[in-house]
């Protein structure tokens, strides 16, 4: 009996101490940490607020311990927390991590190649430093979904990417609406900005350049052959020519472009890919080339203020739901050469 008085007693007390007594080894500078051998993690617990500068490394009872992670949830919900900057030695960020951070409007990145942000969210974000020694940006950098679950991007304006830097992860700047200037360090082997072209041009392995990455001031210069997937994804992009050397434009690159007016397709390409130009609700008139064979799935869906579309005799698909929701659209001139096309093509244009 009185054994069990002591346990319930113990637990009692454990569950009225403070979370931050319970959640962490050690706090220097007001970060808390746990540590596993010769690493430590940033945790929960700590006097979070204002910038953030987690170490590289940190001594507590004379041991020095490499900081390697940043445990789930450790900021979660901290709207204190104005700036962070994360150091090359992270490898890991934890699920959750920055999750509703919202305050958030400083970022200096400098882990060489972790591959999260922590849920961190963008929107507010409008001063971006990429560090000298990172290797690769993550999946959705500088991206979120919001609640319409289109990705909305962060405000920063201008974009530098070091010589270091082998891999941009998927849709990293999608959503950027206010992004006016790009450039790539001459020095790095994999990217260039080419022609002051405010965009990012995969140059390494190929004969001619891959724009995968582009902003609201980009263009396009006559060595690219190709638009990648997601480049201009949700951009400010208002306008611009696309070159004849250009053969082919990847899935979703002109995407949610809700400021784009017009644009002048190459005749070198051969399909309009899947939601390439949807929700582009600010084009107005849009002539395919005569090349073009295939219209594919969601390509205009949303675009509501074309009114009018050429579509050439060369074109024999048109995917479903391709011209969905263009409810300006007045007519549309189809040819004869149309051996498919999707009862919901034109859904929704009435």
């Amino acid at each position: 009996m009185m054994k069990n008085l002591i346990t319930c007693s113990i637990l009692l007390m454990a569950m009225l101490l403070p979370e931050s007594a319970l959640a962490y080894d050690f706090m220097v500078n007001g970060i808390a940490y746990n540590r596993i051998g010769n690493e430590a993690t940033v945790t929960r617990g700590g006097n979070y607020s204002g910038n953030v500068n987690i170490p590289e490394t940190v001594t507590y009872n004379d041991t020095t311990y490499t900081v390697t992670t940043i445990d789930t949830e450790a900021f979660r919900r901290n709207t204190s927390l104005k700036g962070i900057s994360i150091p090359t030695s992270i490898t890991t960020i934890g699920q959750y991590a920055f999750n509703l951070c919202i305050n958030v409007t400083q970022l200096v990145w400098n882990a060489r190649n972790c591959p999260s942000t922590g849920c961190l969210p963008v929107e507010n974000i409008t001063q971006l430093t990429i560090g000298e020694e990172v290797e690769t940006l993550p999946d959705y950098f500088m991206s979120g979904i919001s609640s319409s679950s289109h990705i909305t991007g962060s405000k920063i304006k201008s974009l530098h990417i070091p010589a270091s830097v082998t891999s941009i992860g998927f849709r990293s700047f999608a959503g950027c609406k206010e992004l006016e200037t790009i450039t790539v360090d001459k020095q790095n082997k994999k990217y260039d900005s080419r022609e002051n072209c405010s965009a990012i041009i995969e140059k390494a392995g190929l004969t001619i350049g891959r724009l995968v990455v582009g902003c609201k001031n980009s263009t396009i210069p006559g060595t690219i052959g190709f638009i990648g997937d997601y480049a201009f994804y949700g951009s400010g992009l208002v306008s611009i020519d696309i070159p004849n050397t250009v053969t082919a434009i990847g899935k979703s690159a002109f995407y949610g472009c809700s400021a784009l007016v017009s644009i002048t397709l190459p005749e070198g390409i051969t399909a309009i890919n899947e939601h390439t130009f949807q929700d582009c609700n600010s084009l107005l008139h849009l002539s395919i080339p005569s090349g073009v064979t295939s219209i594919s799935i969601y390509a205009f869906n949303g675009c509501t203020s074309l009114t009018s579309i050429d579509i050439p005799g060369s074109v024999t698909s048109i995917g479903m739901y391709a011209f969905a929701n263009c409810k300006s659209l007045t007519s549309v001139m189809l040819p004869n050469t149309i051996s498919t096309i999707d009862e919901r093509t034109f859904c929704s244009c009435i």
